[in-house]
């Protein structure tokens, strides 16, 4: 299933216009140009090792920059573009930009459009070996020539942070938290928003129990210094916060020439096992791993102290074969240190409004949209889909849709007695999956209370943790649909 067209909504922020001017041979505004600097912010959710950049490329009104001519600066290091995919250890931070360096002579004042070719592979996104979704990470924007570097931050406009708490108090054993992923594009927006905004919102919202998410909050991923631990522990104290889980991957495509061996997989989840313990989480919520490491996967889990869960997500479901492998596995290792996390974006049945109001603004055809949304199930492939969108005259637009609704946003007829006979038995705690709510508090594209009325029959006591997925469509209203969902799981669950 490739993903060479995934790509998020963040183009506006990957070329910083405050950020675009000369380089001169003294360093001075007014010395001779011999090049020209633009910094780059990756067009992503978390960050990324630099040995992820597939294709670099810089062009300026219309004229390619040739790669001899670069130099990619971060960490107070430069590198030439050729070197970038042997650097698995530099981390390309959520929030850090690069000083994206071209000497060629400088430019002249005045506008000037930059184009930016940005490919990366999507290390943790792996469909078979040496197989890995893409990101198009690119834009384009037309700039006018600074003086010199800009220090001050972007901001964002506030959102709307007027709600009712929901309250601490759970249902019937079982417990609400939020997933710090809610806030990614405020998070990724505004530069005086962080951390401690992210455990204020906790607080507006009346909820202690939170998932962090370590690619997106911590520069040096997977590595998280001492300072880095004891400063999350405070700010948590500080606000009456439990750190409940620890968001980890397994980036198996870190390297550029193979993918990582069973002994760095078994690495890789030790590391975020010990970080998760350094922060005071209870819970690692991991990707997928290999079936056959999971019962010393499971030793090592207790071993520290901190539970493992495989996030089912889509376009996983309860019936595909590796995760009834998982489920035969979790029964032979029967052991409460791991366990699935499903993901309820596996439940999505239809795309949601914003997705499709977003599609046509981006110029998709309204009557494309439709013929992906009714044929996802009628026997056609991503690449297949790909070809008929152009058969009937769609570009761009429609090709996004392809990659999301075959992708992370797919959608099919929810298998709820999967979910119950499957899933439910294994599980450590929930990801209440979702991407907008109306002020009617209804979700209409994942059937909630059926998966609830499983869950209160089962028995489940644990946490259901709300996870907004807004930044997907650029909306920076995290607090007011998290509000809304909380207020419709309670309400849901309170009638049960």
């Amino acid at each position: 299933m490739p993903t060479q067209f995934m790509r998020l909504g963040y183009d506006a922020y990957t070329l910083d216009e405050e950020n675009f001017y000369n380089l001169t041979a003294d360093g001075t505004p007014a010395g001779k140009p011999i090049g020209w600097n633009v910094d780059v912010r990756l067009n992503y959710y978390r960050g990324m090792p630099l040995s992820s950049v597939e294709a670099l490329e810089l062009s300026v009104d219309g004229r390619r920059v040739p790669e001899e001519k670069l130099r990619f600066r971060i960490h107070g290091k430069a590198f030439a573009v050729a070197d970038l995919k042997e650097l698995w250890a530099e981390n390309w931070a959520l929030r850090e930009a690069a000083h994206l360096e071209a000497f060629d002579g400088g430019l002249a004042p005045g506008e000037h459009t930059v184009e930016l070719t940005l490919h990366v592979r999507n290390v943790y996104m792996r469909f078979a070996p040496r197989v890995y979704g893409k990101v198009d990470a690119g834009a384009v924007k037309t700039m006018a020539l600074k003086r010199g570097p800009s220090r001050v931050p972007k901001l964002m406009p506030a959102p709307d942070l007027a709600v009712r708490p929901i309250g601490v108090d759970g249902v019937g054993g079982i417990d609400f938290g939020i997933s710090l992923y809610g806030f990614t594009e405020r998070l990724y927006g505004d530069g005086a928003y962080g951390l401690e905004g992210m455990f204020q919102d906790l607080v507006r919202l009346g909820v202690k129990k939170f998932e962090t998410i370590g690619a997106q909050v911590f520069p040096g991923y997977p590595y998280v210094t001492d300072a880095e631990a004891a400063e999350f522990r405070a700010l948590a104290e500080k606000y009456g916060l439990e750190p409940f889980s620890y968001g980890a991957y397994v980036d198996y495509g870190v390297h550029t020439d193979r993918d990582l061996t069973d002994e760095e997989i078994v690495a890789s989840v030790t590391l975020e096992l010990e970080t998760a313990k350094r922060l005071g989480c209870s819970y690692v919520r991991g990707g997928s791993m290999p079936a056959h490491l999971w019962p010393r996967l499971a030793r090592i889990a207790e071993e520290r102290g901190v539970r493992l869960g495989y996030e089912v997500h889509a376009p996983e479901t309860p019936t595909t074969p590796h995760i009834l492998e998982m489920a035969r596995m979790f029964e032979e290792i029967d052991s409460p240190f791991v366990g699935f996390i499903p993901d309820f974006g596996c439940f999505i049945e239809r795309p949601n409004r914003i997705s499709i109001e977003r599609l046509l603004a981006q110029g998709a055809k309204r009557e494309i949209l439709d013929f992906i949304i009714a044929n996802r199930w009628n026997g056609y492939t991503f690449e297949t889909m790909n070809a008929k969108v152009e058969e009937l005259g769609g570009g761009l637009a429609e090709k996004l849709a392809v990659g999301q609704w075959f992708g992370f946003m797919s959608f099919q007829p929810a298998d709820v007695d999967g979910f119950a006979r499957i899933l439910l038995k294994r599980t450590l705690y929930f990801h209440g999956k979702f991407y907008h709510i109306d002020e009617d508090l209804k979700e209409t594209t994942i059937p909630y209370e059926a998966l609830l009325q499983r869950i209160v029959a089962s028995g489940f006591r644990g946490v259901l943790l709300t996870e907004y997925e807004g930044h997907a469509f650029q909306r920076n209203d995290a607090v007011q649909q998290i509000a809304r969902h909380l207020a419709m799981e309670r309400e849901i669950l309170e009638r049960l």
